[in-house]
């Protein structure tokens, strides 16, 4: 089964091209933890997502830095350019998202 979901903060404003229709925007998800020098950390993982639903409301709800919700799947494309070198990309393909969190509210810091 590949099903993920993710809780983070859109990286940038999302781009959408109206031809397909498709919405893609960057996420940033964060992992808050203790190491063992007892110092508190934070990881951030950054990831691509496309949505080819969903779009229309994307492209009026969601902004730079809102928190959102988002379900899909990972998808790994791969291709090569014109000199035949190989090339790939992961990304999360979006079945649902909800906003959770506009970026004019500022996140509370976390729990560790």
């Amino acid at each position: 089964m590949n099903y993920v979901i993710l809780v983070g903060r859109v990286g940038d404003q999302p781009k959408i091209i109206t031809e397909k229709p498709v919405a893609k925007f960057s996420l940033a998800t964060n992992e808050y933890y203790k190491n063992k020098a007892g110092e508190n950390v934070t990881e951030t993982e950054w990831h691509n997502v496309v949505f080819f639903q969903s779009v229309d409301f994307i492209s009026k709800a969601v902004n730079k830095g809102d928190l959102v919700f988002v379900q899909g799947k990972i998808v790994t494309r791969t291709w090569k350019d014109q000199k035949g070198d190989p090339h790939w990309a992961t990304e999360i393909v979006g079945k649902q998202i909800e906003l959770l969190k506009s970026n004019t509210k500022k996140e509370e810091e976390p729990v560790f």
